[in-house]
């Protein structure tokens, strides 16, 4: 069971592996002082979020992969809305994804309290997205 962080920190919910090193070590290299927890699901995630949320420990921001195992990106989008997540915590949530399929972006453009980008992250990009 992934320990709930003391201080600031970012939910990366990601099957890949390969995509959270990077994308955990783009954060740890802008020193920003963000712990960083990985989830491999949405379900891990959701429950992580659940842990964490119930001891007021609210991520500073939320990166979710759309295409994953046991629960999908958008099942838990779903589910953190439903939950009234947006309004109680409204962290950051960004989905990181390779799709381009058109009814994918359409349907995360409906979701107003979601961002998306293309998969991986770059330094950039995370500079841009930690500074709004």
């Amino acid at each position: 069971m992934t320990a709930i962080p003391k201080g600031p920190y970012i939910l990366l919910i990601d099957d890949d592996s390969v995509t959270n090193f990077l994308h955990r070590s783009l954060i740890k290299d802008l020193n920003r002082g963000f712990e960083i927890v990985t989830c491999e699901n949405g379900k891990t995630g959701l429950e992580f979020l659940e842990r964490a949320l119930a001891v007021n420990a609210v991520p500073y921001a939320i990166f979710v992969d759309l295409n994953m195992p046991v629960v999908d990106g958008f099942k838990f989008l779903e589910y953190y809305e439903k939950n009234n997540y947006p309004t109680l915590y409204p962290s950051l949530v960004t989905v990181l994804t390779t799709s381009n399929n058109p009814r994918d972006l359409e349907k995360l453009d409906a979701i107003d309290f979601v961002t998306y980008m293309g998969k991986p992250l770059t330094k950039q990009r995370l500079i841009d997205f930690l500074s709004k």
